[in-house]
């Protein structure tokens, strides 16, 4: 709460001109902290945050990545599964104009969790097994990315019934968050 009222008058210049890039931040702000309460955004919030990353350069393939990944997080809570993955793959097309091989990343994994919503353990696997590809090519000597690959991998084979396999995911992850500074949620 006292996050959301220090951002809240990120819209307006002093001279009550409006400012995009101010909007953006609380944009992004808010949808942060909606993620980290797992709290669906509303509609309107959802049409102010589409409105703000139109209108924002589309040259910053970066800043158009993170837009369209929180957008992709935000339908993806509220089960608009439709909206989501095409989201998804919007930001991994603007991370790879942007060289960020860590944006997607993440977005496969978002993909993975949304397949797994929708019943689709395939495709789960599949998305995570790619996250995992270019975790072991990028980042090698991350033991975050790890932990949280495993814990998912084991969530979904739990899920399948696949207890041993589980079992060793989950043992997998405990020996990387052993060796990583914090992951709340792992």
């Amino acid at each position: 709460d006292q996050v959301r009222s220090i951002t809240a008058d990120f819209t307006r210049l002093p001279d009550d001109g409006e400012l995009p890039a101010l909007l953006q931040d609380r944009l992004i702000v808010e949808a942060t902290l909606l993620f980290n309460e797992c709290r669906p955004a509303g509609d309107a919030y959802l049409e102010s945050f589409e409105r703000a990353m139109r209108e924002r350069a589309e040259d910053d393939h970066l800043l158009q990545g993170t837009l369209r990944n929180l957008l992709c997080v935000a339908y993806a809570q509220r089960g608009l599964f439709g909206k989501a993955v095409p989201a998804a793959h919007a930001a991994i097309d603007q991370y790879r104009q942007a060289d960020s091989m860590h944006g997607q990343l993440f977005e496969h994994l978002h993909l993975g969790n949304i397949a797994f919503a929708q019943g689709m353990p395939t495709m789960a696997k599949a998305a995570y097994a790619r996250a995992r590809e270019m975790a072991r090519r990028h980042f090698s000597d991350d033991q975050t990315k790890s932990a949280l690959l495993s814990t998912l991998s084991a969530e979904l084979a739990y899920e399948q019934n696949l207890i041993g396999q589980s079992l060793r995911q989950t043992r997998r992850a405990a020996q990387h968050i052993r060796h990583i500074e914090v992951w709340y949620d792992i």
